[in-house]
Formats: C-alpha cells, sequence, structure tokens
C-alpha cells in the first residue's frame, strides 16, 4: 500500500518540473499557463503579505515537489520520508486552497494529501508493530 500510495504521490514529477522551468526557461512555458501565473502568485503574496515573484515562488514549489517526492522513495532517509509526508500534505493543503480560490476541482490535492497522510500512518503503524515485537 506505500508504494502504490508513493507512486500515486509521484504524479506530482511534472507538475514540479515545469514549475522550475518557470524559473529557468519562461520562453518554454506554454502562453496559456504562463498568463495564470501572476494570478496565482497574487494570490499568495497577498495571503503571505509578501511580494512574491514567479521567477522565485514557482521553482521553490516546484523544488519542494521533486525533493518532497524523492524523499518518500527513501532516497534522503527514514527520517526525512515522514517529515516529508507530513510537509507535502501541507503542500496539498495549500493547492487546495488555491484549486478552490481559482474553481478549479480540488479532488487531486486533496486526494494526494490524503495519501500522503495514509503514507505516514502506516509508516507510524509499522514502527509501533515492530517496538512491540
Amino acid at each position: 500500500m506505500k508504494k502504490l500510495s508513493t507512486g500515486l504521490i509521484s504524479t506530482g514529477v511534472l507538475p514540479g518540473a515545469m514549475m522550475i522551468a518557470v524559473g529557468l526557461a519562461p520562453a518554454l512555458v506554454p502562453a496559456a499557463f504562463a498568463s495564470e501565473l501572476p494570478k496565482m502568485t497574487a494570490l499568495w503574496s497577498e495571503k503571505f503579505g509578501v511580494d512574491l515573484k514567479p521567477g522565485y515562488f514557482f521553482p521553490f514549489v516546484g523544488a519542494c515537489k521533486l525533493f518532497g517526492i524523492a524523499s518518500m522513495w527513501g532516497l534522503f532517509g527514514t527520517v526525512a520520508d515522514y517529515v516529508c509526508s507530513i510537509l507535502y500534505a501541507v503542500l496539498c493543503g495549500f493547492a487546495t486552497y488555491q484549486h478552490r480560490a481559482f474553481g478549479e476541482p480540488i479532488a487531486p490535492p486533496v486526494v494526494i494529501g490524503t495519501l500522503c497522510l495514509v503514507r505516514l500512518g502506516l509508516d507510524m503503524a509499522a514502527k509501533s508493530k515492530a517496538k512491540a515485537t
């Protein structure tokens, strides 16, 4: 179940890479997507009270996605796996808020965030079971 949930969460690799591309190669970003970037950064700039620039904001979020997914596959150790399950669920909470603010379907970030918490629960249950034996 853990590998299945991690595999489903890993679908975030493509959006994460696209977010990094926004900062590194903005000319390659499709025009339809590029026109949405100011709206997205304006939403978070207002919420956090900071002037966020798309060229910095999106690569940061994209890197968080990629490193989070890599951590869930165990590339940075067990502790990072636990921490990233929590942080990725928080990231999905922010994504849910943004999707709702723009009238987009909230199911994708809700499902992925829930899978992160399921992974965490499975890890905690396995650890508890190992201590009991």
